[in-house]
Formats: C-alpha cells, sequence, structure tokens
C-alpha cells in the first residue's frame, strides 16, 4: 500500500468487536491489492505505534455524490473488520483486546511477516503443520503437536465441505517423519487406530494394515451374554 494510507482509507467507527473503514479510492485500492478479498487481514496503527490485527469479515458499497449533480456518484467501499489481536511491543501477535488511540490513523493490509507471525509462531521442535493460509497459500498453519494430540478434536462441516479429507491431511501429516527424523534415519512411531465405518479411508492410507469384517476373527469369550445370544439364536447359527 502506498505510504499515505489516509488518501485511500477512513476509519469511521471503532468498537471491541466491529471496526468500520471506509476505501474513498477504490481505484487505487484494487490497484495495490488485487488478491484482497473477504477473510483477509488489516493492520490499524495510531500514533504511538500500537496496532491491532482485523479480520475482514463483509463490506459494502456507499454512494456519495460527486460535482453536484445527480447522476453523478463517486462509488466507495465500507469493510467491517473484527479485531483478532495486536501486536506488542517487540512486533510480536498476541490474541485478545488492546486499547488504540482514538483516531487511529493508519491502515494498511497485513504483509508476509505478520501472517506469518500470527499463524507460525509455535516452537520449532513443537510445530505441527497440516494446511496453509487459504488468503496466502505460502503461510502455514502451525498448532502445537503436544497440545493438539493431548485433546479430543472435532472436525464438523456441511456435507462436501471437507470433512474426510482434513482429517486424513492430519493423519498423514501426523505419521510422516519429521525433517528431523529423516535426517538421523529414525522411523516415526506413531501408532493411529482408524475406525472407517464407510471406507473411505483406504487409498489416503496404502500401506497401513487393514482389518474388514471377512478377516476380523473376535473368541467367544470377549462377548458377553446378550451378545452370545443375538449371534446364536436370533442368526440361527
Amino acid at each position: 500500500m502506498p505510504a499515505n494510507s489516509t488518501e485511500i482509507f477512513r476509519i469511521l467507527t471503532v468498537a471491541p468487536n466491529l471496526i468500520q473503514i471506509e476505501v474513498m479510492d477504490a481505484d487505487q485500492f484494487k490497484q495495490d491489492a488485487n488478491d484482497f478479498t473477504i477473510g483477509s487481514y488489516l493492520k490499524i496503527s495510531d500514533d504511538s505505534n500500537t496496532s491491532i490485527i482485523a479480520l475482514v469479515q463483509s463490506f459494502k458499497i456507499k454512494e456519495t455524490s460527486s460535482g453536484g449533480t445527480a447522476d453523478s456518484t463517486n462509488p466507495s467501499f465500507i469493510l467491517d473488520a473484527q479485531p483478532i489481536g495486536f501486536l506488542d511491543d517487540d512486533g510480536k501477535f498476541k490474541r485478545g483486546g488492546q486499547q488504540i488511540a482514538i483516531p487511529p490513523n493508519n491502515v494498511s493490509i497485513a504483509d508476509d511477516t505478520i501472517l506469518k507471525g500470527i499463524y507460525e509462531s509455535v516452537d520449532e521442535d513443537k510445530k505441527f503443520c497440516f494446511a496453509n493460509l487459504a488468503q496466502k497459500p505460502s503461510v502455514e498453519i502451525a498448532v502445537d503437536g503436544d497440545k493438539f494430540f493431548s485433546k479430543h478434536i472435532a472436525v464438523v462441516g456441511s456435507t462436501g465441505s471437507g470433512k474426510s479429507g482434513t482429517v486424513a491431511r492430519i493423519l498423514q501429516e501426523g505419521i510422516n517423519p519429521t525433517a528431523d527424523q529423516t535426517e538421523r534415519g529414525v522411523l516415526n512411531n506413531t501408532h493411529i487406530l482408524l475406525f472407517d465405518l464407510h471406507g473411505e479411508y483406504k487409498t489416503a492410507f496404502p500401506k497401513s494394515k487393514k482389518l474388514d469384517v471377512n478377516s476380523l476373527v473376535l473368541p467367544y469369550w470377549l462377548m458377553n451374554s446378550e451378545e452370545l445370544e443375538e449371534m446364536f439364536i436370533e442368526s440361527n447359527v
């Protein structure tokens, strides 16, 4: 973005959960931010260099009169952005709220350095990556592997949204050897038990050991009385 962002942006509203920003020069904005979409990130600063990071959630078109004629209009855009965190004195991203001088005087699109500070700020020996940022594929989404796998994980979404693919990717990255293991010639000793009731993951794990109803043998002593009764009486075995 140009050095003087006040020529493009004007802050209209500042609230704990919403910041409204008017894009006054739409042509210049499109020229400088051709990959800007819903879900992009903005850096909003004040005179004391306090900066908050906001996520763009929606936009609307604002029609303003130009030249005093009814037919001549100069459209501008209003961005609705939600604050998600701030940059501390060392430039590191912190989640949560932060006080900012009113009115803040500078708005810019968050660069790769800020995005990597948000999503890749995990110790290297604990970093676990299985996805990239949709708005910027060069930025990896990293989590603390110890914390991630020591808790229950739920993958939710509507039909066709990619839940099975996400689960497969998480497990594939979990069993892949790390760079350090590959360098030392050490195997990844991860053990995963997957109940694939619909047969979705067979092709995703071609080297895995597979058990189905035809190859699975259970001893009778493993069953309780109700299960034995159901098998021998109701199945007419």
